[in-house]
């Protein structure tokens, strides 16, 4: 890329009146070489052509059951249309059952190439309640 770099001698800069050093540079910029297809940088974000869909789940858990393991196991149940979950809301107190506690999450589905239909959505639904259920969760009623 750097063809030539010199310093010009100083008697020469006499000629043009210039006080100082001089630096001249030279590049072809034929020379550097082109983008690669394969790169380290990400490829331009693309947002999903159909919305997400939100669904919201409350949960009864015995006390040793954290809010990690039941985002983690809601996740796992249809790993296809669901791309996040996460705890808004954990209740203790008046209405839960000493020993126990209330989880509440949200999970959002992503629909690939169609719109998801009301049965679609049932059948992950039961899938994330089937998947709670085996830590021992219900849902909270």
């Amino acid at each position: 890329m750097l063809a030539a770099f010199g310093i010009v001698h100083p008697l020469t800069t006499r000629a043009f009146d210039v006080d100082g050093p001089v630096a001249a540079v030279e590049l072809y910029l034929d020379a550097i070489p082109p983008k690669r297809a394969s790169s380290f940088a990400r490829a331009a974000y693309a947002p999903p052509a159909l919305q997400a869909v939100r669904r919201d789940f409350a949960f009864l858990v015995p006390d040793s059951v954290s809010g990690d393991a039941l985002v983690r196991a809601a996740r796992g149940a249809d790993k296809a249309a669901i791309v996040a979950a996460r705890v808004f809301d954990v209740f203790t107190g008046t209405g839960v059952e000493p020993g126990h506690k209330s989880i509440a999450i949200e999970v959002t589905l992503q629909p690939g190439e169609k719109s998801f239909t009301e049965a679609d959505l049932k059948a992950v639904a039961d899938k994330v309640v089937a998947a709670a259920a085996k830590l021992g969760a219900s849902l909270r009623g």
